[in-house]
């Protein structure tokens, strides 16, 4: 019978860096400066979704005895370190020799039962994911530069439970300003990061005062949500800093809305029934949130058919802002959305805010040809078309393009209008949707303008960051 022997390269069992990647370590600390082991650490990365930053995790691993984390083989980029030590506490060794030996030794690893995780002392205390170089919001983290075949050292991070607030109010009903019965709330991050500990939270409403009560709740961006079992239904958005939030909301009635697509001879043909009118609540409730209970009511409102002669009727709408869409595609070859009006308000470039029942329907314009754009760019990289910042809203009219080995790019189908052409050597996918991040870079697009049929060219100068 044959022997078979594997050889494992030293390299990849000590976690060395492979040719193209790089490596970030550190050590995890409680706030006594003792090391912290089994903590759970990360590589996030920033992503951009509807404009909205988050973060997605690229990499992760466990601390060893000596609170020491090796997070290996990524890909270069910029990252940002988290830990989350939910529960643990400074890890103890006692080891000890059987007398009469001299090869033997009992280790025994503890975890101290009269000191509370991290030496927390406060009910309103709580763990959550600590970003380097010690900060509970992602948004004063600071950047780690990963390059090729290079390793970041001393990424070091004391991992402490943080005060938290309350997220208290009422929820009423906004015809008879009263509590009323069997009302649940639910407050769900916008921007939900893997591995964090907070999915959501939930409240059930005092049916006699109509009040409620959330304790110990995370920092960041929420959407807050109240349901009554007779459909009434009321959101508001929270933005959870340090201190205790009070919130007033009231329950309403679903707003019943119709409308009339109207601009092209093509719809009288029934080529509309293609397509669907939906209302997208804005900003975009985040995925947990979509897959609760009481998501149902906003996943079955606001979503209608387009009949052959142009209408459609929306009904059970939650009062809140919502974008207006047309889709999944427009029943035009080159069509697109010239105008969406309610009244005198635009609800194209603007959020439509509804709030209760009105007269007012809603009359969508279409147009039946684009524009087209080709140009040449001087390195690799990405091309975003991005429109003004009067549009910055439209996340629609983002588009992106690969040039090719000669530097050629193009974009198709493009709505009439005024935008910037940008490119990047390196880039985070979607990070061009987020103002804060395109404003640098602002005088260095290339401004043009896209009438109906007209095709532009131009030469794009990349940018180098």
């Amino acid at each position: 019978m044959g022997v078979l022997f594997v050889l494992v390269s030293s390299l990849l069992l000590q976690g060395q860096p492979t040719a193209g990647t790089g490596t970030i370590t550190g050590r995890i600390l409680s706030p006594l400066g003792q090391p912290l082991a089994n903590a759970h650490v990360q590589a996030v990365k920033v992503e951009y979704k509807d404009g909205e930053r988050g973060f997605v995790a690229v990499k992760s691993g466990m601390t060893n005895d000596l609170g020491e984390y090796r997070l290996f083989w990524l890909p270069p980029g910029t990252y940002y370190v988290n830990v989350l030590a939910s529960g643990l506490r400074p890890f103890v060794v006692n080891a000890s020799a059987p007398a009469n030996s001299l090869f033997q030794l009992s280790v025994n690893t503890e975890y101290p039962a009269k000191r509370p995780p991290l030496g927390r002392v406060g009910e309103r205390e709580a763990d959550v994911l600590v970003y380097f170089p010690g900060t509970a919001d992602g948004r004063s983290a600071l950047p780690i530069d990963v390059r090729a075949g290079g390793e970041v050292r001393a990424i070091d991070i004391v991992a402490r439970p943080v005060t938290t607030p309350r997220v208290r109010g009422a929820v009423v009903n906004d015809v008879t300003g009263t509590a009323e019965d069997g009302v649940q709330v639910i407050l769900v991050p916008l921007n939900p990061v893997s591995g964090s500990p907070t999915a959501g939270y939930s409240a059930v409403v005092n049916s006699a005062t109509g009040s409620f009560e959330i304790p110990r709740v995370v920092p960041g961006s929420y959407v807050l949500v109240a349901m009554a079992r007779n459909r009434l239904m009321g959101r508001v958005f929270v933005d959870v800093q340090f201190a205790d939030v009070d919130i007033s909301l009231r329950t309403q009635t679903g707003v019943e809305l119709a409308g009339r697509v109207v601009g092209n001879r093509q719809l009288a043909g029934g080529n509309a029934a293609q397509s669907l009118i939906s209302l997208q609540p804005y900003p975009p409730l985040p995925p947990a949130f979509l897959n609760s209970n009481v998501a149902r009511a906003f996943q079955s409102a606001g979503t209608s058919p387009i009949a052959a002669d142009g209408s459609f009727r929306l009904a059970g709408i939650p009062p809140g802002d919502y974008r207006v869409a047309v889709g999944p595609g427009i029943p035009l070859p080159n069509g697109y959305v010239k105008s969406i009006r309610v009244g005198n308000a635009d609800a194209l470039n603007a959020p439509l805010r509804i709030e209760k029942q009105s007269d007012e329907g809603i009359e969508i314009t279409l147009g039946a040809n684009t524009g087209t754009i080709t140009g040449h760019v001087d390195s690799a990289g990405t091309v975003v078309l991005a429109p003004e910042a009067n549009r910055a809203y439209r996340t629609d009219l983002f588009r992106t393009a690969s040039p090719d080995a000669t530097g050629q790019f193009r974009f198709d189908r493009i709505p009439p209008g005024d935008y910037k052409v940008f490119a990047w050597k390196e880039v985070e996918a979607g990070a061009w949707q987020d103002p804060k991040f395109l404003a640098p870079f602002e005088s260095l697009g290339k401004v043009l303008h896209i009438d109906e049929g007209s095709v532009a060219r131009i030469e794009v100068t990349s940018i180098d960051r």
